[in-house]
């Protein structure tokens, strides 16, 4: 499941991060956010690159429980948070754009959250 999840994760992020940057001012309109300069989606673009890169490269180490933690950790922040600010975002704007994305960062934030603190519980040792 580890791996399914970090080559998901990646994908969505690079596929998210690519439209930010290459489309900045659609982002914006689309997002309901008329008016905003097209500056931040271009930063969180490289951020959402970056952690995509980090995903894709990491998808064959062990990870979850000790192992691959801070990969993990990593994740269960970018996702949850970014699902709690584009929830607030959505119920502001009331974008369906944003409710979706709110829907895809809230299952990746679960899923993350299900890999590094609940499912080594479950694991027999030694694995």
């Amino acid at each position: 499941m580890s791996k399914l999840l970090l080559t998901a994760s990646a994908a969505f992020l690079f596929v998210l991060g690519v439209a930010l940057n290459f489309a900045p001012a659609e982002a914006v309109r689309l997002s309901g956010l008329e008016g905003t300069s097209a500056v931040p989606f271009q930063l969180l673009a490289g951020a959402l690159i970056g952690v995509a890169l980090m995903n894709w490269f990491s998808r064959s180490s062990v990870f979850g429980g000790v192992y691959g933690r801070p990969l993990g950790l990593a994740n269960v922040v970018l996702f949850a948070v970014g699902g709690i600010s584009l929830a607030r975002g959505a119920m502001e704007i009331g974008s369906p754009v944003l409710w979706a994305l709110t829907a895809i960062y809230g299952l990746f934030a679960l899923a993350f959250i299900w890999v590094v603190f609940i499912a080594a519980r479950f694991s027999p040792p030694g694995n």
